[in-house]
């Protein structure tokens, strides 16, 4: 290219020219040279690289071009009709220097916006770099009300110490404003040992009427009690045949607390002597609600009432389909809570469960009776208990009864039976305190050895039979289930009341 430059000079000085009037490139004679272009290190001042005019057989420029600004900075040459145009300056940047040419240095460089723990704000450009953000920064938490600490709550833990005139206490600042002071305040002197209106002396000059069955008088306040009435003090009336409080009359309106096993009552003194107590006396325990040999249990020893045998004709009577040995677990379940709640004692209210035994002929049942809580609850309250669904496709089935046992722990029970009747998107569930019924965890091989396999069919009365079985050969009257069941550990219900 340095070698287009001299030829140039050369035709100048020969009087030459690089385009007569009719030359499409006029008098400005090829590329303008109002700074130097370069590209890859040379400097083309806008001819194409053989010496000739811009575009001349095709070599004109066909893209921009770096180029150094009279300013020293890196600009660009705009490629315009094949020819490089003027040397463009670049824009302003935070650098310290005059990119753009215009004598100013880091002008109409525009702010950074940043921010804070408290807040937004600005980063500005200041010799050359961005100044630290303008944004507001953490101060410690003052009464004000404000979030000085930036940590979204406002005059929080703010406390200090405040006083009366009768000590000290502590206030809490809130909606910037201190307040609450927790020092007493005074208040009326009263008879109680405290100085109740902080003048330095306790229950001073308190003094009051006062009479006995005898007279009148005065009595006086000391360390918080009223003293001695200066009144004639009757005596309190005693079981004496004496007349101690005056009153005219030997031991009038003296009644005293007595008890037995069964609980307390009262007696009164007749003529100095204590007669009549009026608490009840131990009587033989009975299904009845109520705790007739006072131990301290209600119906104990009925809670949990096994019955074996009881005629299967008995139970079919009360649910037709249960009529067997091989009869669904729902419908059994059913009739054996009919059947204990038709019981001809009456006790039987909280329902009962079957099979835990069966043939052809008989059964063995278990009856509950006030103690349990039996309910009907809804199949989606249980399944959001248990964790288990439970629709019409498996309420018939073990799952469901796994889900009511858990449904009774979550509230609190020992273990839980049912269902003992469904319909309608419902069920009747009994829980058990765990006084009366636990779910007890055994290994899966305990079932086995009963010929009870959960893991292939939970459904039968085998497994019914094997989780009763092994809770009897625990000491525990009877046994329902299983309730939960893998290849190694299982879970059944031991009715567990003596």
């Amino acid at each position: 290219m340095r070698f287009a430059l001299v030829l140039g000079m050369a035709c100048f000085a020969l009087g030459c020219a690089l385009g007569g009037d009719d030359d499409p490139r006029g008098r400005d004679g090829g590329a303008r040279m109002d700074a130097a272009v370069t590209d890859g290190g040379d400097v083309d001042g806008g001819a194409a690289r053989d010496g000739g005019p811009p575009g001349a057989d095709g070599g004109g420029c066909t893209e921009d071009a770096r180029c150094t600004t009279s300013c020293g900075t890196v600009g660009t040459a705009p490629c315009r009709a094949g020819a490089l145009g003027p040397c463009e300056p670049p824009a302003e940047t935070c650098n310290g220097a005059d990119d753009d040419c215009d004598g100013e240095t880091d002008e109409d460089v525009a702010d950074r916006t940043c921010s804070t723990e408290c807040g937004g704000g600005v980063s500005r450009c200041v010799d050359g770099s961005f100044t630290g953000c303008s944004g507001a920064t953490p101060r410690v938490e003052e009464c004000n009300g404000a979030d000085d600490d930036c940590d979204g709550a406002v005059d929080e833990d703010l406390e200090r110490v405040c006083s009366t005139i009768c000590g000290t206490g502590m206030e809490t600042c809130a909606a910037g404003a201190w307040g609450g002071c927790t020092a007493r305040t005074p208040r009326p002197e009263e008879c109680n040992g405290v100085d109740d209106d902080c003048n330095g002396t306790p229950d001073d000059g308190l003094s009051r009427p006062c009479s006995t069955a005898c007279g009148s008088g005065t009595e006086t306040c000391a360390a918080g009690g009223w003293g001695t009435c200066s009144a004639r003090a009757p005596q309190p009336e005693q079981c004496n045949d004496v007349d101690d409080d005056c009153n005219g009359m030997v031991d009038d309106g003296l009644t005293r607390a007595c008890s037995t096993a069964c609980g307390s009552g009262t007696e009164r003194c007749t003529r100095g002597a204590w007669t009549g107590c009026t608490a009840p006396a131990p009587r033989t325990e009975t299904c009845n609600g109520a705790d007739d040999d006072c131990d301290g249990r209600v119906d104990e020893g009925f809670q949990a009432t096994i019955f074996d045998p009881v005629p299967m004709s008995q139970l079919t009577a009360q649910q037709p389909p249960c009529n067997g040995p091989g009869a669904n677990l729902d419908v059994c379940m059913s009739a054996a809570r009919r059947w204990c709640h038709a019981h001809a004692t009456g006790c039987y209210r909280a329902g009962g469960a079957g099979h835990l035994q069966a043939t052809a002929s008989s059964a063995r049942v278990v009856c509950f009776a006030g103690r349990g809580d039996e309910h009907n609850a809804t199949f989606a309250a249980v399944a959001s208990a248990s964790g288990i669904a439970v629709d019409t496709t498996n309420v018939h089935l073990r799952v469901a009864q796994s889900a009511v046992n858990r449904y009774c722990r979550t509230r609190g029970a020992g273990a839980g039976v049912g269902p003992t009747e469904h319909g309608g998107g419902a069920m009747t569930v009994t829980c058990l305190p765990s006084d009366v019924a636990n779910t007890v965890s055994i290994p899966t091989s305990d079932l086995t050895a009963w010929g009870c396999n959960p893991n292939t069919n939970p459904n039968t009365l085998t497994c019914s039979s094997a989780a009763d079985n092994v809770c009897r050969s625990r000491g525990h009257r009877s046994g329902f289930g299983p309730v939960e069941w893998n290849t190694s550990d299982s879970a059944i219900v031991c009715f567990v009341e003596p």
